[in-house]
């Protein structure tokens, strides 16, 4: 399961990351381009295995948000049409409390789902970053010595912020 580089253990989500980082670096003959984009999903992937929960209920809640978004356009479509038909007082109650329902559970459903989905994005990215400062260390000063200062560092943030969407 896990890959010696330089004596360093990678773990296997780790390594094609790792390896498009120092080939940046010019440690090694990897492009990314080399990479499959199964593979690169499937690694990517990979990180979010401890958050798979809270991902699943941002998935949900995104569901729910889109359900309520036509359930809404659809109530309020045949609360419209309904009033026409017969225009007394207790339908128009009913469909403003219908519609009250609706913009309630979407509007809790999209907060629910915007706050679970950047809870997982930026969980992710701080192991990404943690990561490479862990594998990065051993190698300084030796490997990192052609960089300038805050070279590596500013690679590595611009490729978090690249998978970023990803996730």
């Amino acid at each position: 399961g896990q890959i010696l580089h330089r004596g360093l253990l990678l773990r296997p989500q780790y390594r094609i990351l790792f390896q498009v980082w120092m080939q940046e670096l010019g440690q090694l003959p990897v492009q990314p381009s080399d990479v499959p984009l199964p593979q690169l999903l499937r690694r990517l992937l990979a990180f979010m295995r401890p958050l798979n929960g809270v991902m699943l209920l941002s998935v949900s809640a995104r569901t729910v948000k889109l359900t309520m978004q036509t359930a809404l356009i659809a109530f309020a479509v045949a609360g419209v049409a309904r009033f026409v038909a017969d225009p007394d007082s207790a339908a128009i109650s009913h469909i403003v409390f219908g519609l009250v329902a609706y913009a309630f559970a979407l509007g809790l459903s999209n907060y629910i789902e915007t706050y679970t989905g950047h809870y997982v994005a930026f969980r992710l990215l701080a192991i990404l970053r943690n990561e490479f400062y862990d594998r990065m260390e051993p190698l300084a000063p030796a490997g990192t010595g052609a960089l300038r200062s805050g070279d590596a560092v500013s690679r590595v943030m611009s490729d978090c912020e690249r998978i970023e969407p990803f996730y």
